[in-house]
């Protein structure tokens, strides 16, 4: 990036999809949508939760529902490349939420670019036909992992949790309204 003086910032400092990511999850749209849709919530169940007392709060979003209601936390973690040693980094912050919340969350793994096969051999979730299931005994309800691969090539694209999850990917504007998919999130 340059502008007219000749300032140049440094590739360092462009917003990666964890960067990226944490706005687009943040705004009260995409995280009503994505509540939703994970765990049947109505609008305003949930709200953007601190990630503070995490060993590793960086590349995730965390949503924690109203104290009168009984849903689980949700985590929303966000990365290029899914190894095992990855996933041994989201056990933890899963592990985290739960001594802090007293409730397992709902994990998904957002793969931006690079997934072990190990992982894509996992089976399909059922309800949300783009992401994979992984065990998760003990330290999740459940955990989807969604790859970039698995969205680009599935039926239908205008599913919420692709228009979000594609803004996280692609570094795009993600359309949410009120009653659809019509409005840009940054207007």
């Amino acid at each position: 990036m340059s502008d007219n003086s000749g300032f140049t910032l440094p590739l360092v400092y462009k917003a990666g999809p964890d960067l990226i990511g944490k706005i687009i999850l943040s705004d009260k749209r995409a995280m009503n949508a994505m509540a939703l849709h994970l765990v049947g919530a109505s609008e305003d169940t949930y709200h953007v939760a601190s990630t503070g007392f995490m060993h590793s709060p960086m590349n995730c979003v965390l949503y924690t529902a109203n104290p009168e209601s009984a849903y689980p936390p949700i985590v929303v973690n966000i990365t290029e490349k899914v190894d095992t040693n990855y996933i041994n980094e989201v056990i933890r912050r899963c592990t985290e939420i739960y001594e802090r919340h007293a409730l397992l969350p709902r994990c998904i793994i957002v793969g931006t670019e690079e997934i072990d096969q190990i992982i894509m051999d996992s089976s399909m979730n059922k309800n949300i036909p783009f992401a994979r299931e992984t065990r998760c005994d003990f330290w999740a309800t459940d955990c989807l992992l969604v790859s970039k691969d698995a969205m680009l090539n599935h039926d239908d694209p205008r599913h919420p949790l692709i228009e979000i999850l594609n803004g996280v990917i692609k570094y795009k504007w993600v359309c949410l309204s009120e009653d659809g998919l019509t409005q840009p999130l940054g207007k």
